[in-house]
């Protein structure tokens, strides 16, 4: 009898005959991912973004200079733990405290092993909004000096706590946001500052490329990886990019840089993803709050950023990014998918989260899932699946062509789905598209990355 079935259908057969098997259909092993996995040959990545530690958490104003500041900075991140304080989570529109850095940080360990992730990127803003005055505030007058020491510290105190939760194998690799500069938001760091961080954030950089990667990453904050013989991770720094930057040297030997990396991975026939913290494109918070089209970045520095983008579309793979706190896509170009992240920390309001994405050994996009937290009536802790991409948008491989024929309509299941999820669900307090008019500034946003073609959709749209 079963000689009239197909091979597949025995495997099948067996499948359901014994169930405890693991992996049996093809495609589902441990090298699966979130959703659209494609098998052992791919791998997940978990990608967190703006989790705006607080080490200013337990000072008041009544009490300068800080007690608790004050130890911290006396002592190395590996007494933090006990210096800081474990019990409760900050709430929302607040900054993250340490209680919800580790707690959150224990609880995504599960899923990490469950997923086996391992690699993790971390696309910036990993320190608090204001880190600078908080610090000039609180530090006792002969630690004043002490600043850019202490922004580094912190930035590894997060990326240490995390490490500690993660198997030892574990690669993590950070880009730096607005909010990671000891010299002020959106500003170009100090070398100080960048070298403090290179020479210990190169420890998850293999021997060949260690000594490239502190030169680059303590020269101006960005990097270069390989992640498989097929593929190279490259990290930005979109500080040189923003529009805070008067002193255009460091974006013009960034973008060199990147040409240079794009132009070894097109000779080496490898494909490149990309991950940074400031998105490519248009602001569409403010775009939606006051009617004006503005660019996230410098609009002459994003010029010559998004030229490199399009010559060398048949490379990049994709990008990653964070900063707007939300889940959101969109095309540079109508080619390269841009994939944002919800925020680890609920400061604008949003449920806190973060992605595990699925990519094949040549980068090529397989879905994420996104997890999330809502923090309504003080519920415990615990991240649960939110959506996953395949079942809210479709086969994952077609995410160019999705994008590019995204629908308006209200009343579309993905629209629908578009505007719940980007704020992170039911519970959220924000509303970045509850109100049916600022649909078309977010919509827009999906489909074009330059302020004309932006501005002609927002006019199309009556």
């Amino acid at each position: 009898m079963l000689k009239s079935f197909s091979s597949r259908k025995i495997w099948l057969y067996l499948c359901i005959l014994i169930p405890f098997l693991v992996g049996c259909i093809p495609g589902g092993g441990s090298g699966s991912g979130g959703s659209g996995s494609s098998g052992p040959a791919s791998q997940n990545i978990l990608l967190l973004s703006d989790i705006h530690f607080n080490p200013f958490a337990e000072c008041t104003a009544d009490v300068t200079p800080c007690p608790s500041l004050e130890a911290l900075i006396e002592n190395n991140i590996d007494q933090w733990p006990g210096l800081l304080s474990s019990e409760a989570i900050n709430n929302y529109k607040e900054e993250t405290n340490n209680a919800f850095l580790t707690r959150g940080f224990d609880n995504l360990a599960p899923i990490v092993a469950s997923k086996h992730v391992n690699i993790v990127l971390i696309s910036g803003d990993l320190l608090t909004h204001d880190f600078d005055t908080n610090y000039n505030k609180f530090a006792p007058s002969q630690y004043q000096n002490n600043f850019t020491d202490f922004c580094a510290k912190t930035l590894l105190y997060v990326v240490q706590e995390l490490q500690k939760r993660l198997p030892a194998d574990t690669k993590i690799y950070v880009t730096l946001g607005n909010n990671d500069s000891d010299i002020g938001n959106y500003k170009v760091q100090s070398k100080a500052f960048l070298n403090a961080l290179a020479i210990v954030l190169a420890k998850y950089v293999d021997s060949n490329n260690k000594a490239n990667f502190i030169t680059s990453f303590g020269s101006g904050g960005y990097f270069s990886v390989p992640l498989s013989d097929k593929l190279t991770l490259i990290g930005l720094n979109t500080n040189s990019f923003s529009t805070a930057t008067t002193d255009g040297s460091a974006s013009n030997e960034q973008l060199a840089w990147f040409e240079g990396e794009l132009i070894k991975a097109q000779n080496s026939n490898k494909k490149v993803i990309l991950f940074q913290h400031i998105p490519y494109g248009i602001n569409l918070y403010f775009a939606a709050a006051s009617g004006q089209a503005v660019s996230t970045l410098n609009d002459n520095l994003q010029a010559g950023y998004l030229d490199l983008l399009n010559r060398y579309s048949s490379v990049i793979s994709s990008v990653y990014a964070g900063h707007f706190h939300s889940e959101f896509l969109s095309l540079v170009d109508g080619k390269i998918p841009l994939i944002g992240t919800i925020a680890f920390n609920s400061f604008f309001g949003n449920n806190p989260g973060f992605k595990v994405v699925n990519i094949s050994s040549e980068g090529k996009f397989n879905g994420y899932i996104t997890y999330f937290f809502s923090q309504v009536n003080g519920a415990p802790m615990v991240w649960t699946p939110l959506y996953d991409y395949a079942s809210t948008y479709g086969t994952p491989a077609m995410i160019t062509l999705t994008l590019k024929n995204f629908p308006y309509d209200f009343t579309d299941p993905r629209v629908i789905e578009y505007r719940n999820y980007f704020s992170g669900g039911d519970g959220a307090v924000n509303g970045f598209i509850t109100e049916d008019a600022k649909w078309k500034s977010y919509y827009c946003g999906i489909k074009y990355t330059d302020l004309q073609g932006y501005t002609e959709c927002i006019q199309g749209i009556r």
